[in-house]
């Protein structure tokens, strides 16, 4: 029975086997682009080939993010944007303007107080200060910016602090601006550890050095010359003469040209917030207060006045002690006394004596000058100007066609202007244009220009948008103007006849009698001026004495009338005691230029930048 049982068994097994044998898949027939996995065909996994600049992950070809390669810029240090906003954030505001004593603004941004935008809101406040606090605390993050520049730049702190020593501060022969100077010189030392050294040059070979680009950081500063915040911002432009850092940003340039192309007020003044914080962040030089103006006029002188832009007005005034001769300390040796050509304010004060526009502006009130009348047409865009009979001071007629040549040779390329960039600021029809021609024929541009002397005392300039300040820019100086004759007789060239008593014609209540380069100038009552009879003085000697602490120990012994400047350190002196001390708010900035462009390739190379 057991034998039986186990053949049953072995024939069971042997019929299962079978079975199994015979029940065996048949293993599918896969594609070229497919694998056989476990039975299966599948599709087969494609490796993409990467890039040098990818790498694969999870099959997928990424971008690699590149390495942080410390440079430093072929511009030099100054173009790494972290280590400028690390010497801007290292600077205490608040502890210069209380040393200077004089009401001084601390600055956080390049537009000062005074001007209203759109919704009668000062700009200056609704700006803010883009987190540049004017106190000191900004330290530790100026700390943490430079250490951050270093590693841009391949350097350690103590290499970048270094190397920083190798530069310059650059600032114009003075003691307010040495004090200046030293203060800041001693807040890197303390909050950034290098001591940067400090040099000075004469005031005419300081505006060449700067002008030129040959500094490292310079000081410098800007009066506005029209009542609209692009007056400030707008000298930053990339092809603007006073662009002193060489800051070149497109995106910058257009928010201006944007602001200014438009006739919509609250489109400008979004344009122009958006443009300085732009221009804030990059930090291209650095704020440090908005100005105040600062003189001294004696008792003895009375009705003098002033632009609200700063300009000083001697035409209506007099010596209460009946004398006819004044002393006036002009300051430096002006570099021109060319209207057209003259970009400084102390040539701006001569010349303001010397030569008069449309209209005079004095505390802010604009009055009538070669025109005795204006008319705007009704959508804006017309201003015709009624002159007044009036002389040069060779007896001539002041005619409409004196402004039409003035302002031409104010634009025309070849004049090559400091101030050709004001004409885009005007809004005078063409005028940007034929002032930007780089052609070899600008005529056609001269001949779009819309301005014309209707006839004799008709004056006429076409408007691009209406522009509210218009009527007030034709009293600055540029827009003053200037006898052809004069102009283009033999030796006058480059505006030498300005400052030649032989060959200067002007229409001011003053005429230039001698000048004496270096030492001062004379100035004679005009007889042929049209409002002579409002003018007290007969005499003006002028001093070239830039020595602010010379020149108020002159005025101390009574030998000047007025003085511009006065030193720092006497301030809180003359504010509590003397009432012949002027202090004016004065709408401009005070500031630090960093070198940009080193290289001269006009372009701004900012070198390594790491997240």
């Amino acid at each position: 029975m057991k034998k039986i049982f186990l053949v049953l068994s072995i024939f069971a097994i042997g019929l299962t086997l079978t079975a199994c044998k015979d029940d065996d898949p048949v293993d599918p027939t896969c594609t070229s682009s497919q694998d056989l996995v476990d039975g299966v065909c599948v599709d087969k996994v494609v490796v993409p080939t990467c890039t040098s600049e990818q790498e694969l992950v999870n099959n997928v070809c990424v971008d690699v993010e590149p390495e942080c390669e410390a440079t430093i810029s072929v511009d030099g240090l100054w173009a790494n944007v972290k280590l400028r906003n690390a010497l801007s954030y290292s600077i205490n505001r608040e502890e210069i303007t209380e040393t200077l004593g004089a009401g001084q603004v601390p600055a956080g941004g390049m537009v000062p107080p005074g001007f209203m935008d759109h919704n009668g809101y000062d700009f200056f406040l609704v700006a803010g200060n883009y987190g540049l606090e004017t106190d000191d605390t900004n330290y530790a993050e100026a700390v943490a910016l430079f250490a951050q520049a270093a590693a841009e730049m391949g350097l350690t702190v103590a290499e970048l602090q270094a190397a920083i020593e190798q530069e310059e501060l650059l600032f114009n022969t003075s003691e307010g601006h040495q004090l200046i100077a030293q203060m800041v010189q001693q807040m890197w030392a303390d909050n950034l550890g290098f001591t940067i050294p400090l040099a000075n040059e004469e005031w005419a070979v300081f505006q060449v050095t700067r002008k030129e680009g040959n500094f490292s950081i310079a000081r410098g500063g800007w009066l506005t010359d029209f009542m609209d915040p692009s007056g400030l911002l707008s000298i930053f432009a990339s092809t603007n003469a006073y662009n002193d850092p060489n800051y070149y940003n497109d995106a910058f340039d257009d928010l201006l040209a944007a602001a200014q192309a438009t006739t919509d007020p609250q489109v400008h003044f979004e344009n122009l917030y958006a443009a300085q914080e732009m221009f804030m962040l990059d930090m291209p030089m650095i704020p440090v207060y908005h100005y105040t103006d600062t003189m001294l006029a004696s008792d003895n002188l009375a009705g003098w006045g002033r632009s609200v832009l700063g300009t000083i007005d001697f035409s209506r005034a007099s010596l209460v002690d009946g004398e006819t001769e004044m002393h006036w300390n002009i300051g430096a040796d002006p570099a021109t006394l060319d209207p057209s050509l003259n970009g400084a304010s102390d040539g701006g004060d001569v010349i303001n004596q010397t030569f008069e526009g449309l209209v005079r502006e004095i505390e802010g009130v604009v009055l009538p000058g070669v025109a005795e009348s204006w008319e705007t047409s009704a959508d804006g865009l017309t201003v015709t100007f009624t002159l007044r009979d009036s002389l040069w001071s060779d007896g001539s007629a002041v005619v409409a066609a004196d402004f039409v040549y003035a302002w031409l040779r104010g634009m025309n390329p070849e004049t090559a202007s400091e101030y050709a960039w004001i004409w885009e600021y005007t809004n005078v029809v063409g005028s940007q244009a034929y002032a930007e021609c780089s052609s070899d024929d600008c005529s056609a541009e001269r001949a779009a220009v819309g301005i014309r002397a209707v006839d004799a005392s008709t004056f006429q300039v076409d408007l691009v948008n209406p522009t509210a300040y218009f009527v007030s820019l034709t009293a600055f100086y540029h827009f003053m103007p200037v006898k052809q004759s004069a102009v283009e007789a033999v030796g006058g060239e480059e505006g030498i006849w300005a400052k030649d008593p032989a060959l200067l014609v002007s229409n001011g209540p003053f005429t230039l009698t001698a000048y004496t380069v270096g030492a001062g100038l004379t100035l004679e009552k005009n007889a042929n001026y049209w409002n002579a009879a409002v003018v007290g003085i007969d005499t003006i000697t002028g001093a070239f004495n830039d020595d602010a602490v010379s020149a108020y120990a002159t005025y101390q012994t009574g030998d000047f009338d007025f003085i511009p400047s006065v030193p720092t350190a006497e301030v809180p002196t003359l504010i509590a005691e003397s009432d012949e001390f002027y202090v004016f708010p004065l709408l401009g900035t005070y500031y630090y230029s960093f070198n940009l462009d080193q290289d001269g390739s006009e372009s701004n190379e900012q070198g390594t930048v790491c997240p």
